[in-house]
C-alpha cells in the first residue's frame, strides 16, 4: 500500500507547479513568525461540533455520589414537584414487558372451513360412485387417480388398494367431514406459534365484527392441526392402513382459517410502548430528598438525578440565555480540555502546530472518536465499543508517542464527558490508549496490526474485568461487557490501518509503514544508485548504519534516519565520476576544471537530488535529508585553490553548499555520519584511538562551524552520538588475524610503498572529502597542494 501512495505522490507532484524557493535562498528560510489563527480555529470548530453531540438526557450534577457513600452537604429539598425517572435498564424492561403483553390479532374466516368440508364431501362421494361401479381394472384405477389429481392428491399403490375398503366403511363421509369440522371449529393459525411477534399467551380473535380474547393453547398452528387430524382418524377408524389412506385424502383440505393481522398487531404494540411511563414515582414540592450525613441509597440517586434532569428541562423551556447556558458551559468545558492539547502542541511540538495541515489531521483524528461516541450514544449501546484507541494510534503513527499519549488523555476526557460523566470509560480508555501507544510507536514490520490486536484485546479484557468486579457486577453482565471490550480491541487496529492509508495520502505525511517500504534496497532509485554510483551506494549504506545506531542512542526516529541516509546522495547518480568514492581508475575530472566549476558540480548534487526525489515521489521527510545533509559547509579545498589562482578575495558564498542547515535531529545525525564515514574510511591504520579522535574532531568541527545551530541536538546528544559512531566503526574496522602468506608478501608491499611518491592521505578528507565537498579535519590551506593531492580530490 505505501508503494501506491508513493506513486500517487509522484504523479501529484508531477502535475503540481513547483513554487518552492531554491534551497538556501531567502524565500526557502522558515518564517520568523507563525500565524496560529487557522490552527486555533480548527480546535474551536471541533469544540462547537462536539458541544451539539452531547446527549441532552445526561447531566453533570450529583455524578460524584455513589451508593453507600455518606452525603456531606446541605439538606436537599425538592424545589418543585417532579417525576422520578426510570433508569434506561428499567425503562427497556418495561417496554419489553408492554410489548409482550399485546396479544396477536387474528381474523377468523368461516368460509374457508365450509368450502374445504364441501370439497372433501364431494370428493368422497365421487370416489364411492366410481368404486361401487364394480370395475377394478386398470382403466378404473386411472379414473380414480385422475379424480384425486384434480384435488392435488397422490396415493401410493398400497393406499389405492386400501381405498375401496375405506370407502366401504359405514358413515365414512360423515366421519371424515366431522373430524375436519371439529378441527376448524377450534381454529387453525396461519402463523407458527414460535414466530408470533410477542410472548403473550393469549390471542385476539376478530369474527363478524366482534372480538374475543382467548388462550393461545386452545388453537392449532399448522403442525398441531396435522397432529390433531391424525389423532382423530385413529380414534374413528382404528385400522392403521385405513388411517393412513384417510389422512392422505383429508390433509389437503386442512387450511388455516385464522389469518394473522400484522398491521393491527403492530399498531397495538406501538401504542403499548408509547403508553409505558418513563417515571416510576413522584417527588412532591418541599419534600426532603436527602439530608446531611445520610447514607446514599439507590433511591436517593434516582431522585437526585431526576431532579437534575428536571432542572435542565425547565431551563431549556425558559428560552433565551437560560436555555443556552448548558451549551455554553459544555463548549467552555471542551475548550479547557482541548486547550491542554493546544498548549502542548505550542510548547512541545511547535513544528507540528505551525503546519495547519498537520493540525487539521490531529483535529480529524479527535473528531473521529467524538463522532463514534455520538453514534454509540444514539444507538444506546455500551460505551466500551467506542474506539478511543484509533485516535491514539493515528497520532502516534503520524507524529510521535508523546503526542499520542496527550491525545489519549484529551480524547478519554471528552468521551467520559459525552457519556454523562461516565469516567469509568475514561479510565479504561486511558489504559487501553497507553497500551496502543506502546504498540505502534515503533512500527518496524507489517505484523504490527496483529500484535496490537492481541495487546489491546488483553488490555480491555483485564481492565474491564477489574472495573466490573469493583462494581460487583453480575457475572453474566460482566461477560457481556468484557466481550464488548474485546470487540473494540480487535476492530480498532483494523480501522487505524485503513484510516492511516487514506490520511497519509490526503495530508502528504510519512509514516513508518512508508519508510519500511522505502528501506527496501530493491527500490528503483537505490538499484540505479548501486549500478551507476556503486561507491556512493555502499557509502550510503554505511551512513545508514551509523545514523540508525546514533538515532537509537538519543531516542530519535532511527528508521527515518536510516532511510534518509540511503537517499541523501541520490543526486550523484547523474555525474558519479566527479566524486572520489566512484573514481575506481584513479582519474579525477576535477583536474581539468576550474575550482568554481568543481564547486558548482558538487553543489549541484544537492539540487539535482531534490529534483530526482520529487520525480520519484519520495516524501518531504526524505527530501529534507538531501537538502540538509551538507548544510551550508564551505568546500574549503576548492575555495583555497581559487584563492591561490586569483590571488585576491573571493565570494565565499559561491563555494558553500546551498543548505539549509539540519532542522531535525535525524538530518543532523546523517550530516555527522556522512562526514565521519568518509573521514574514517580514509584512515590508513584505523585504530580505536584514531577512530575516536577522528569522530570527535568531525563532530567538534561541525559544532564550531554552527552547522548544528538549527537542529534540536543537545551536547549530551552529541556525546551519545559520538559513542554510537565509534562502536559501529570499531565493529567494521576491527583488527584481523595476519595469515602466514600475508606475512611473506608484507616486505614486498612495504618496499613498494616506500618507493611511491604518493604521500599519506589526510585523516579526514584528503581522499574522500575534497571532491565531494566534505571538509577535512584540519585547515586545508595549511597542507601542500601537490599533484598527488589533486589526484585524491
Amino acid at each position: 500500500m505505501p508503494a501506491i501512495i508513493q506513486e500517487l505522490r509522484r504523479r501529484f507532484r508531477g502535475k503540481r507547479k513547483h513554487t518552492e524557493a531554491v534551497p538556501g535562498s531567502k524565500q526557502a528560510a522558515a518564517p520568523t513568525g507563525t500565524d496560529y489563527v487557522p490552527q486555533v480555529l480548527f480546535f474551536i470548530v471541533l469544540a462547537l461540533a462536539t458541544t451539539f453531540m452531547f446527549p441532552k438526557s445526561k447531566t453533570y450534577q450529583f455524578t460524584d455520589l455513589k451508593v453507600g457513600d455518606v452525603y456531606i452537604g446541605e439538606e436537599i429539598i425538592a424545589p418543585f414537584t417532579f417525576p422520578i425517572n426510570k433508569s434506561p435498564e428499567e425503562y427497556e424492561r418495561d417496554v419489553e414487558r408492554a410489548r409482550n403483553s399485546v396479544p396477536p390479532v387474528f381474523v377468523r374466516n368461516d368460509s374457508i372451513a365450509d368450502q374445504q368440508i364441501r370439497l372433501l364431501t364431494g370428493l368422497l362421494q365421487t370416489l364411492k360412485r366410481e368404486e361401487l361401479s364394480g370395475k377394478h381394472d386398470s382403466s378404473q384405477i386411472s379414473t380414480v387417480t385422475q379424480t384425486l389429481g384434480r384435488y392435488g392428491i397422490s396415493l401410493s399403490e398400497d393406499a389405492l388398494r386400501t381405498l375401496p375398503r375405506l370407502l366401504s366403511t359405514p358413515d365414512v363421509v360423515a366421519k371424515l367431514s366431522g373430524i375436519l369440522r371439529r378441527i376448524y371449529s377450534s381454529g387453525i393459525l396461519d402463523l407458527d406459534k414460535q414466530h408470533l411477534p410477542t410472548a403473550s399467551k393469549r390471542i385476539s380473535i376478530v369474527s363478524n365484527g366482534s372480538e374475543i380474547m382467548d388462550e393461545l393453547r386452545f388453537y392449532y398452528d399448522k403442525a398441531q392441526a396435522q397432529d390433531a387430524l391424525l389423532q382423530h382418524l385413529r380414534e374413528a377408524l382404528g385400522d392403521e392402513n385405513l388411517v393412513k389412506t384417510a389422512y392422505l385424502l383429508t390433509l389437503p383440505f386442512l387450511k388455516p382459517n385464522l389469518q394473522y393481522n400484522a398491521t393491527e398487531t403492530q399498531r397495538r404494540i406501538d401504542e403499548a410502548v408509547r403508553n409505558v411511563p418513563r417515571a416510576k414515582g413522584m417527588v412532591l414540592e418541599r419534600e426532603r430528598i436527602i439530608d446531611n450525613h445520610e447514607r446514599v441509597t439507590p433511591e436517593h440517586l434516582e431522585k437526585l438525578r431526576s431532579l437534575a434532569e428536571a432542572l435542565a428541562e425547565r431551563r431549556a423551556q425558559e428560552g433565551g440565555l437560560a436555555s443556552a447556558l448548558p451549551y455554553i458551559s459544555r463548549f467552555l468545558f471542551l475548550c479547557i480540555i482541548l486547550g491542554i492539547l493546544v498548549v502542548y502542541l505550542y510548547w512541545q511540538e511547535p513544528k507540528v502546530f505551525a503546519s495547519w495541515q498537520k493540525t487539521l489531521l490531529i483535529v480529524l483524528a479527535l473528531f473521529f472518536t467524538t463522532l463514534m461516541t455520538f453514534l454509540v450514544n444514539r444507538a444506546n449501546v455500551s460505551g466500551l465499543l467506542i474506539p478511543v484507541t484509533v485516535t491514539t494510534m493515528l497520532l502516534t503513527i503520524f507524529f510521535n508517542s508523546r503526542l499520542g499519549f496527550v491525545g489519549t488523555i484529551v480524547t478519554a476526557l471528552v468521551v467520559g464527558a459525552m457519556r454523562g460523566n461516565e469516567f469509568a470509560i475514561t479510565a479504561i480508555s486511558v489504559v487501553a490508549g497507553v497500551v496502543a501507544v506502546s504498540s505502534v510507536y515503533r512500527v518496524r514490520s507489517r505484523s504490527w496490526v496483529l500484535k496490537t490486536i492481541l495487546k489491546l484485546v488483553g488490555a480491555y479484557l483485564i481492565t474491564v474485568a477489574i472495573f466490573e468486579l469493583l462494581r460487583y457486577t453480575p457475572f453474566s453482565k460482566l461477560v457481556v461487557n468484557v466481550a464488548y471490550g474485546a470487540v473494540n480491541g480487535f476492530l480498532s487496529p483494523i480501522f487505524t490501518y485503513g484510516l492511516a492509508v487514506v490520511l497519509e495520502f490526503a495530508f502528504d505525511v510519512t509514516t513508518d509503514m512508508t519508510l519500511l517500504e522505502l528501506s527496501d534496497l530493491n527500490q528503483p532509485l537505490l538499484r540505479e544508485l548501486a549500478v551507476r554510483a556503486p561507491g556512493t551506494y555502499h557509502h550510503s549504506l554505511m551512513v545508514g548504519n551509523l545514523a540508525e545506531a546514533a538515532a537509537e542512542a538519543i531516542g530519535a526516529n532511527s528508521l527515518l534516519a536510516r532511510v534518509g541516509a540511503y537517499y541523501h546522495d541520490i543526486g550523484k547518480i547523474e555525474k558519479p565520476e566527479y566524486f572520489i568514492e566512484n573514481q575506481a581508475d584513479g582519474r579525477n575530472p576535477h583536474d581539468k576544471l576550474t575550482p568554481s566549476m568543481s564547486a558548482l558540480i558538487l553543489a549541484n548534487h544537492i539540487r539535482r537530488g531534490v529534483e530526482i526525489a520529487k520525480e520519484a515521489g519520495l516524501p518531504d521527510e526524505i527530501i529534507a535529508f538531501i537538502r540538509e545533509h551538507q548544510g551550508t559547509q564551505l568546500m574549503r579545498y576548492f575555495y583555497e585553490r581559487a584563492k591561490e589562482a586569483n590571488q585576491g578575495e573571493l565570494d565565499e558564498q559561491k563555494f558553500r553548499y546551498p543548505g539549509p542547515k539540519p532542522q531535525s535531529r535525524e538530518t543532523a545525525i546523517v550530516m555527522l555520519a556522512d562526514a565521519v564515514e568518509a573521514a574514517v574510511r580514509s584512515l590508513k591504520q584505523p585504530s580505536a584511538t584514531r577512530i575516536r579522535q577522528t569522530v570527535h574532531s568531525i563532530i567538534q568541527q561541525r559544532f564550531n562551524e554552527g552547522e548544528l545551530n538549527e537542529s534540536p541536538l543537545t551536547l549530551r546528544d552529541l556525546n551519545r552520538i559520538e559513542d554510537a559512531f565509534v562502536q559501529v566503526l570499531m565493529g567494521v574496522y576491527h583488527s584481523r588475524i595476519e595469515y602466514p602468506e600475508e606475512k611473506e608478501s608484507q616486505p614486498r608491499t612495504e618496499q613498494g610503498t616506500k618507493g611511491s611518491t604518493t604521500p599519506l592521505p589526510a585523516p579526514a578528507e584528503k581522499q574522500n572529502g575534497q571532491a565531494n565537498g566534505k571538509n577535512s579535519q584540519h585547515d586545508q590551506a595549511s597542507r601542500p597542494k601537490n599533484s598527488a593531492e589533486k589526484t585524491d580530490s
